[in-house]
């Protein structure tokens, strides 16, 4: 089944702030999701007192993000190696099994 091409305007709030977007209809949950996430993630360094202000935030919140997501590819990775190691294992027992 294909992904719609259809579109919708979607307004999300980030940090007190307001960004219209324009998201695929199939992709507004997720959008609303990841929206929260990167709102939750700036304001866990919203208390820093910091001269860069809302800069230096969403620096140090996509700097936390990018760590997480390659921690998952990094398992996803290792997780894949180890199905192909096991499948040629299968694949090479005797036949006679």
């Amino acid at each position: 089944m294909a992904l719609s091409t259809e579109t919708q305007s979607k307004v999300v709030e980030i940090f007190g702030m307001r960004y219209p977007l324009q998201v695929g209809v199939d992709e507004v949950e997720m959008i609303e999701e990841i929206s929260k996430f990167v709102d939750t993630e700036m304001r866990k360094y919203s208390n820093l007192k910091t001269t860069e202000g809302v800069a230096k935030i969403a620096v140090l919140a996509a700097l936390n993000i990018t760590s997480e997501l390659f921690k998952e590819r990094n398992k996803n990775q290792t997780l894949e190696d180890l199905i192909e190691t096991k499948t040629k294992e299968i694949l090479d027992l005797p036949s006679e099994f």
